[in-house]
């Protein structure tokens, strides 16, 4: 075998075993590592692979976290990176929700907001942004009806054209909750199966459009993935207008979702 070969190997094993290694180590329960920063005094919720809790914005990293002390209370964290790429974790807004969940963040390209989904509490926040710092919108949290097992949190996403997603296994079905008024009201429709079913949503561009899709991976029964999609034109709260595609999978019967998946563009 090539020399040359036989060093790409040993960097691609160095890459993903001794680098993914660093990647999920274990760190104190009152601290999380983010970006080589520890976020201090704050529970470890990031448990999902489908939950996004940190979103860079305006030059800054920011957080949704919960507190390790006092009232645990859950709040927006910044982290501002000075040109070591060096920094410090500061607690900014307060979210006022003490209890147990799983959060998805969603920052929003298409109106510059900040989106904090609830999963078990079944409560949304719409943040603006303040130039320093993110309020509250007037009238939020919404109640969305998510209906996820607490072991399974929702995710939230945007379609290109801004209306909002939250894709939730409920009662053996994905449920998909809709907003085409930036979170102020929600329509609810169900789709494919999704038994005990982790999910995450993306916008994507096909070639002839823009699109929303959801990857669901089912934790009991057949464990199988599933893939659904939507285009921007048509109608999203209509089942009718969602497409179930057909994965690649059936040659893998080793790939069991197993209640985990994550899904880029």
């Amino acid at each position: 075998m090539d020399l040359r070969l036989h060093i790409i190997i040993y960097l691609f094993l160095w890459v993903v075993l001794g680098f993914s290694s660093f990647l999920f180590a274990q760190f104190p329960p009152d601290s999380i590592e983010f970006n080589a920063q520890s976020v201090p005094g704050v529970k470890d919720h990031i448990e999902k692979s489908n939950q996004s809790q940190a979103v860079w914005f305006d030059g800054s990293w920011w957080g949704a976290f919960r507190a390790s002390s006092g009232s645990s209370v859950w709040k927006i964290y910044k982290l501002t990176l000075d040109s070591l790429n060096t920094g410090d974790w500061q607690s900014s807004t307060s979210l006022g929700m003490t209890s147990e969940d799983q959060l998805d963040v969603h920052f929003s390209e298409f109106d510059s907001s900040l989106y904090v989904l609830f999963s078990s509490q079944e409560r949304l926040f719409r943040l603006s942004y303040t130039g320093s710092s993110w309020d509250i919108d007037d009238g939020f949290p919404k109640s969305v009806a998510v209906g996820a097992p607490t072991n399974d949190p929702g995710s939230i996403t945007q379609a290109h054209d801004g209306d909002l997603f939250i894709f939730s296994g409920a009662s053996g079905k994905l449920r998909v909750n809709y907003s085409a008024d930036r979170g102020e009201s929600w329509t609810v429709l169900s789709l494919g199966s999704a038994s005990s079913a982790l999910m995450d949503g993306v916008t994507f561009y096909d070639g002839f459009g823009w699109n929303v899709g959801v990857i669901v991976g089912e934790g009991d029964g057949s464990a199988d993935y599933s893939f659904f999609r939507v285009a921007d034109t048509l109608a999203a709260d209509s089942p009718g207008s969602w497409i179930e595609e057909n994965l690649p999978f059936g040659s893998y019967p080793e790939l069991d979702s197993d209640d985990h998946v994550n899904i880029i563009r």
